[in-house]
């Protein structure tokens, strides 16, 4: 159950919050979040049976943003949770990159492929880690940059709409290069399978 509230809350929630942005119910796009927020805490708990703060932190971080900001009238909270995400992402995906240690699509590949990679394909691997971590890096910074000087429809288009079409693209030009690139390895990678 845990793990459909979930998805729901994916699809749901940025469309819901850009529909309220748009005409303007930025009080109720707060009351979304903090909504998903409560939604978060309980399947969390429930999927743990029991009752802790560890693994809760963002989201009561976002309820208590939240909830300062329906008393003052501002919608700032709506763009922290993407904004930090994004940062945590960054971090986790580039520091996989820190010398000594495997990257996110070399262990990716070695689950894929076993640990038979060539010294190539592990450097184009290193390559799309680093790619993915300044894209994640990117998004946050520009999402932050939106949050504090444009007005929030702009925020909440590239957040909410720009950002579930613009990752989907770096995916495909990815595949397709990682296709023909690794391709000659015999380790391109299918969706098929």
């Amino acid at each position: 159950m845990h793990k459909y509230l979930i998805i729901i809350g994916l699809l749901l929630y940025p469309l819901l919050t850009h529909a309220l942005i748009v005409v303007e119910a930025e009080r109720y796009a707060l009351l979304a979040l903090m909504a998903f927020s409560v939604i978060g805490v309980v399947g969390h708990w429930l999927k743990k049976r029991t009752f802790s703060l560890q693994g809760v932190e963002l989201y009561l971080l976002v309820l208590v943003i939240g909830s300062v900001n329906l008393t003052t009238h501002s919608a700032q909270a709506l763009s922290a949770p993407f904004i930090v995400v994004h940062i945590m992402l960054g971090v986790f995906v580039l520091r996989s990159l820190t010398e000594g240690s495997v990257s996110i699509f070399e262990r990716l590949l070695n689950c894929v492929h076993g640990n038979a990679i060539p010294d190539q394909v592990r450097g184009y691997a290193r390559v799309f880690t680093r790619i993915w971590g300044w894209y994640f890096a990117g998004v946050a910074t520009a999402s932050l940059m939106l949050a504090v000087f444009a007005p929030l429809a702009w925020w909440s288009w590239f957040s909410n709409i720009g950002y579930f079409i613009f990752t989907p693209v770096i995916i495909i030009v990815m595949h397709v290069f990682q296709t023909r690139m690794f391709g000659r390895h015999g380790l391109a990678m299918s969706w098929k399978d």
